[in-house]
């Protein structure tokens, strides 16, 4: 899989704008200030089978140089 093929995996779950992951499914967000801790999804949310971590897949997505530029540490 591509790295342009395994963003737009990512994508289909999570929102990033402003700083803020949002899930897709049941519209929790989590600050970038709080990447750190896990994900918490609303019950019942079809993605939370799909981890915990979306800052750190998404850091893991994006080559080191352009994760400073969006904001990812």
């Amino acid at each position: 899989m591509t790295m342009s093929d395994e963003l737009l995996n990512w994508s289909t779950r999570w929102r990033l704008s402003a700083g803020v992951i949002t899930c897709k499914s049941c519209q929790v967000r989590q600050e970038e200030l709080d990447q750190a801790l896990n994900f918490v999804h609303s019950p019942g949310c079809l993605n939370c089978r799909f981890g915990t971590t979306p800052w750190v897949e998404l850091a893991g997505l994006v080559p080191s140089k352009s994760a400073g530029s969006i904001g990812l540490k």
